[in-house]
């Protein structure tokens, strides 16, 4: 029994420490941040493939929503979507944007991040979160019957926003640092 209960610690404090990073009061350095916000993008894309995949449940689907929706800083941040035949940039409200991928009619979706850069360095808000952004190249995949029927490269600019949260630790209250999405912005769409 005391070996079962090990593992399951250990996860849940390695789980602890990589989704809020540092709590000693000092926003995280820029490698730190980047991490967090990649983990976070990663994150993303795996529920977006929950979400498109028509063999998820309607419960799973909406778990992996509601999961999803939680990465934003709120759900007023914006997604901006296009596509290689429609150079017209969509927005939509996170839940909404969520929601939308659900009538895509894929059977399922691949997201890969092709590219990740840091385009800059945390700047500091009146509100007292730090902010960055990230630029990644998408490469999407959305199939039906298992054989590819779109596929494009979207290079997108991600807002990041760092926000201290409070946390209960063993009977503490900490503040740590979180990093949380912002507006996801389309630069470009190209056929892959």
């Amino acid at each position: 029994m005391r070996l079962r209960i090990l593992p399951i610690t250990l996860i849940c404090l390695f789980s602890w420490a990589a989704a809020y990073g540092q709590c000693d009061g000092k926003p995280p350095k820029t490698e730190e941040y980047s991490k967090q916000a990649l983990q976070k993008t990663t994150y993303l894309s795996s529920y977006i493939q929950i979400i498109c995949d028509n063999k998820s449940t309607i419960i799973k689907a909406s778990n992996a929503v509601d999961l999803a929706c939680k990465l934003f800083l709120d759900e007023d941040r914006i997604v901006q979507v296009s596509s290689s035949n429609n150079k017209a940039v969509r927005e939509y409200k996170v839940r909404h944007y969520f929601e939308h991928l659900k009538l895509l009619g894929y059977t399922k979706v691949e997201i890969v991040w092709v590219e990740v850069g840091y385009v800059s360095q945390l700047r500091k808000g009146v509100d007292g979160n730090f902010y960055g952004v990230i630029t990644i190249k998408q490469k999407f995949t959305g199939y039906k019957d298992d054989l590819p029927a779109y596929q494009d490269i979207t290079e997108k600019h991600i807002e990041v926003v760092l926000k201290q949260v409070e946390v209960a630790q063993a009977g503490n209250s900490l503040r740590c640092w979180d990093v949380l999405l912002g507006d996801i912005n389309v630069e470009e769409t190209w056929q892959n």
